[in-house]
């Protein structure tokens, strides 16, 4: 998309997954059981979701 609308702009990929770190615990049981915490989780991953297959499927 930058290339298409913006030729001159230099892209540079960089590493954003910053709250890889933040879970670094071990698997547990209680990890299966809902919580606040990975109910907002699960909430950004569909809303990126959403964003990619909605830019995917509305791009011109």
């Amino acid at each position: 998309m930058y290339r298409r609308y913006a030729p001159g702009l230099e892209i540079v990929p960089a590493a954003t997954d910053y709250e890889v770190l933040v879970n670094s615990t071990p698997f547990q049981f209680a990890d299966l059981l809902p919580s606040p915490d990975r109910f907002q989780r699960n909430c950004i991953a569909f809303k990126e979701y959403i964003g990619y297959w909605g830019y995917r499927l509305l791009r011109r």
